[in-house]
């Protein structure tokens, strides 16, 4: 299977089937269109999150503790034309989290461990969803660039609990309802905000949203 990879999921939850195990690992860039269950999006997760370690001796010689590095090469992730449903499996089975229909879910690309760096650099989310949940891009400190689609109108807490994010695209001309940590006080400082042209000014009025210090009109 190439790098690049495009699929569209005619059946929710066929995704590892389309791939397959031996290919998990080897995509670089993937776009996906149709519908997106638990099943898929457990996929997407494993491409996204699973790593293995490296024992590496510790400073002064004395014992040793692990790196972690990633198993897969995702670092693309086009969704724009894909639609999250309910159904299938749990996508993360450690908590039990199962999809909701037009809902980009918590924890999705966040492993819970800090000490791990995913390797999603950059992705576009489903026209569709409505809700960014808590903690769904955690793991992701290389992702750059996001895309935010016009109908989202809730960023819950720690969404985005980055620092290196540098573009910020966000569709909707009325500002999205944030909670007071969806995105860190770094990417509020050092990330370019892009917002419809003649949003600008009530994006800067808006709370959380008022505290990024780059904010473009495109």
């Amino acid at each position: 299977m190439p790098e690049e990879v495009g699929l569209h999921i005619e059946t929710a939850g066929s995704l590892p089937n389309l791939i397959g195990e031996a290919n998990k690992y080897v995509i670089r860039e993937l776009t996906l269109t149709g519908e997106l269950n638990g099943t898929d999006l457990k996929f997407l997760r494993e491409m996204v999150l699973d790593r293995y370690s490296v024992e590496v001796p510790a400073e002064g010689g004395v014992g040793y503790f692990k790196e972690l590095y990633p198993k897969g090469k995702l670092q693309y992730l086009n969704l724009s034309g894909a639609t999250i449903v309910s159904g299938g499996v749990a996508y993360y089975d450690f908590f039990d989290y199962y999809t909701s229909d037009n809902t980009f879910p918590k924890y999705l690309f966040d492993c819970g461990d800090g000490r791990y760096t995913a390797p999603l650099q950059k992705i576009i989310l489903p026209n569709a969803i409505t809700t960014i949940e808590a903690s769904a891009f955690g793991s992701c400190s290389q992702l750059s660039y996001i895309n935010i689609p016009k109908n989202v109108t809730t960023i819950k807490a720690h969404a985005f609990g980055l620092i290196d994010l540098d573009e910020i695209h966000v569709e909707s001309e009325t500002p999205i309802t944030l909670d007071n940590s969806s995105f860190s006080s770094e990417i509020q400082e050092n990330a370019w905000l892009y917002v419809p042209t003649g949003s600008k000014e009530a994006y800067q009025n808006a709370p959380e949203w008022k505290e990024f210090h780059h904010i473009i009109e495109e």
